[in-house]
């Protein structure tokens, strides 16, 4: 894994030229598939344990707030 300040490895991976890039826009159904969450509380974080509530804004399987946490779904 490439560190910041660390020179990066050589790769012994064929390089290949790009032939083509295709864009297109996801339909909404597309969109709700590739959901990981379902943000349905208003609660941000538990008050308990002060950690992201799942199913609210902050949910930790949507990426996380700080670059020391780990992303529930990678």
């Amino acid at each position: 894994m490439y560190k910041s300040g660390q020179p990066a490895t050589y790769s012994y991976v064929e390089h290949r030229k790009t032939r083509a890039v295709e864009f297109g826009i996801l339909d909404p159904d597309d969109i709700a598939k590739f959901s990981v969450a379902n943000i349905n509380s208003e609660r941000i974080y538990n008050e308990v344990t002060l950690l992201p509530n799942l199913n609210a804004a902050n949910d930790p399987r949507m990426g996380t707030m700080s670059k020391d946490s780990k992303c529930l779904t990678c």
